[in-house]
């Protein structure tokens, strides 16, 4: 070995790379064999020692994070949107500057507004059922008389027919139900809308929103006015006996429902747990007399005509499912909690109780009371305050969201205003409406308000050029009245009209849903269906009628006549399918016009 062993490193890698060269083909490894042979070569002392194989190092377990760092990383959620912080101060001035443009709640309005907010957010979640005349309907629940203490619901918002009306079956029902599964949004609104009525006469209507969440599987139940119609049992409107079958279905037909449709009922008290709801809010600075806007709603200078604004109640459902809408990371009582500004005693204590305490005039005479309750008393005045501060915001707000939802609709309202007005001779009713510069809704809202009479409207017209003195080449104008020669009257004229754009509305409602329920209408025999189709000519008969502002006798007759002959022919039918309802129903409604008739 001798001379071998002063070998440096270099010089032993040269002699390995050039016996590789000489004894190892291009590319290929040196084998365990050829490398003894050359370490003999070389007379060096070198065990081959096997190479092992890396065990693989060990994975650390992940460290289990703490409370602290998750809510660190959590994904930071967008501001909840509300009513206060969503106003412009553009809209503000706007709404001054024109006033109270109205709302009525009428069912083309009312699906007006239904659209609006589901194009909004770009939902298609209308629920559709098939209603008991065999066509599809807007699935809501409707209770037709609040007064009676177990009501009975009805689930179809006809187009044709009678406005609300039962499904066509049992099964039609559950199979409306097990469609709005197979919604691909996640909130499914569902309209509840009831009546109440003192004896047979009309006492009051009310709508609020029920709204299904299809990731909680809950059935979120929103009441406007908060305790009003919340905590049944608690307030004085609820111990009203025209309200009482309300109790019975908050507490337990609506949790019993929705439990068999699949979902955990929520009433109105768990989504909106305060005594003021937004609409009870919106009309305090009227009734305290520090209100700084009009509420009252006025046609023009020509036609002299002003009423207070009616209730919101519709409206203000149709924004609450707005609200629900914007804000999907939030819980209802979260969102109700900023939008109404609420606060807890003991953060009103820890947040405002010495600033505001301190703007008090009467802050030294609160003094002489305990802590507890010089807290409350504060926290009580200050409530009151903020929701002053919220009344006139809150009414302005509502307005201008039904007029944004009227705008893409007011050149359809224009067409049929237009060829009502031609098909009854009123030539020169659009020159009427271009020149007062009259919100149409606003005029359907007089057509409606107004007490039933035959239309009159002035306006004032281009009458040629002033042709002397210091006003000469200006346009003079003159008083002109709308021709009316058919003597049409206002409510006739409402109604025509209403019930064309409600048929556009529900069109466009049933035609943008995505949970359209196919099925056809099977299971009535022939006679059935003649009965169903027999009973919508009648009611349809009686409401016609109805609309008349003067009702003769003889036309009533002729209806009960018919009444008499649907009930020869349908009887034993009706009772061997359990629907004599249907003859119940005309029979109450031809006594009511009855009784107008001269």
């Amino acid at each position: 070995m001798s001379g071998l062993d002063n070998l440096t490193t270099k010089q032993l890698k040269d002699i390995i790379r050039k016996y590789k060269k000489e004894k190892c083909p291009p590319y290929s490894k040196l084998k365990k064999s050829d490398l003894e042979a050359l370490v003999s070569k070389l007379g060096l002392n070198i065990t081959l020692i096997p190479k092992k194989k890396k065990e693989p190092k060990p994975v650390p377990k992940p460290v289990p994070k703490k409370k602290e760092d998750e809510e660190d990383e959590e994904v930071e959620k967008p501001d909840i949107k509300d009513i206060a912080g969503s106003l412009t101060p553009e809209q503000i001035e706007k709404y001054k500057a024109s006033g109270n443009q109205s709302w009525t709640a009428s069912n083309s309005n009312m699906l007006m507004v239904y659209d609006y907010v589901l194009d909004k957010h770009s939902n298609d979640c209308i629920p559709i059922i098939k209603s008991i005349n065999g066509k599809d309907a807007v699935l809501l629940i409707e209770v037709e008389n609040v007064a009676q203490k177990e009501p009975k619901m009805r689930f179809a918002w006809n187009k044709d027919g009678k406005t609300y009306d039962d499904p066509a079956s049992p099964e039609d029902l559950k199979l409306a139900i097990k469609k709005l599964r197979e919604c691909r949004k996640r909130f499914v609104p569902l309209p509840f809308l009831f009546f109440s009525y003192k004896g047979s006469k009309f006492d009051f209507g009310h709508l609020n929103m029920i709204i299904i969440d299809l990731q909680s599987n809950t059935a979120e139940h929103l009441e406007p006015h908060g305790e009003e119609f919340g905590r049944l049992g608690s307030s004085d409107e609820s111990k009203n006996k025209s309200v009482q079958g309300l109790k019975f279905l908050i507490d337990k037909k609506l949790p019993e429902l929705f439990k068999e449709w699949g979902f955990t009922y929520k009433n109105p008290n768990e989504s909106c747990p305060y005594n003021m709801g937004v609409q009870s809010i919106d009309p305090l600075s009227k009734w305290d007399n520090s209100t700084k806007i009009s509420r009252v709603v006025e046609l023009n200078a020509y036609n002299n005509f002003s009423q207070e604004q009616g209730g919101l109640c519709a409206l203000w459902s149709y924004i609450l499912l707005d609200l629900r809408l914007s804000n999907p990371d939030y819980t209802i009582a979260e969102i109700m909690k900023k939008v109404l500004k609420q606060k807890s005693i003991k953060e009103f204590e820890t947040d405002v109780l010495e600033d505001f305490a301190k703007s008090m005039s009467s802050f030294e005479a609160l003094a002489k009371f305990d802590k507890e309750q010089y807290t409350e008393i504060l926290y009580k005045k200050w409530k009151k305050q903020e929701e002053l501060k919220l009344s006139d915001i809150f009414f302005m707000y509502a307005i201008t969201f039904a007029h944004e939802a009227f705008g893409k609709n007011t050149p359809i309202l224009i067409k049929i205003l237009k060829e009502q007005a031609e098909k009854n001779g009123m030539d020169n009713f659009m020159d009427f409406l271009k020149s007062s510069k009259l919100n149409p809704f606003k005029l359907m809202w007089y057509f409606d308000n107004v007490k039933n009479k035959p239309i009159k409207l002035v306006y004032m017209s281009e009458d040629g050029l002033i042709k002397s003195g210091k006003n000469k080449g200006e346009l003079k104008y003159k008083k002109k009245e709308v021709n009316n020669p058919n003597g049409l009257y206002t409510y006739a004229f409402f109604r025509n009209v209403e019930d064309k754009m409600k048929d556009i509305m529900f069109d466009r409602l049933l035609g943008a849903s995505s949970i359209r329920v196919l099925k056809e209408d099977k299971g009535n025999t022939d006679k059935e269906k003649e009965l169903i189709r027999d009973y919508y000519g009648i009611d349809k008969e009686i409401k016609k009628i109805d609309e008349k502002a003067i009702i003769k006798k003889a036309e009533v007759l002729k209806v009960k006549k018919r009444l008499d002959d649907y009930l020869k022919t349908y009887k034993n039918l009706m009772e061997e399918i359990k629907e004599n309802w249907r003859y119940k129903n005309l029979l109450e409604d031809y006594n009511k016009i009855l009784k107008k008739s001269k």
